[in-house]
């Protein structure tokens, strides 16, 4: 049997809140290297900078009109496990459809300030 973990999925936003329409929620986080290479070094070294976190999430339906906007972006799912960006970016909302298909909206966020 398969794990409808994601069933129940709620994503929330400042003026949006995606529920039963969502398709997909997708988190990553990364960091950027810090070159610390000397000219002594026979290898390169690096460091970890700073943490960026990005979150895109699929929906059912047209786009809500939230790109520039920043907040605390929150996505729960069923199983009481949560993944947060605060002071969220919306990056981008593309909106597409095709024939005898859904029309689908897909947010993108990234850590903002």
């Amino acid at each position: 049997m398969a794990n409808k973990g994601f069933n129940g999925t709620t994503v929330t936003f400042p003026n949006l809140t995606l529920t039963s329409n969502l398709r997909s929620v997708k988190y990553g986080a990364k960091v950027k290297l810090v070159d610390v290479t000397a000219s002594s070094d026979t290898e390169a070294k690096n460091v970890a900078g700073i943490k960026s976190k990005t979150l895109t999430i699929t929906a059912v339906g047209g786009a809500t009109d939230v790109v520039g906007n920043v907040g605390n972006l929150v996505a729960n799912f069923f199983d009481n496990t949560s993944m947060t960006i605060t002071n969220a970016l919306c990056e981008s909302a593309e909106t597409d459809g095709a024939m005898d298909g859904a029309i689908t909206t897909t947010y993108s966020f990234v850590s903002g300030g």
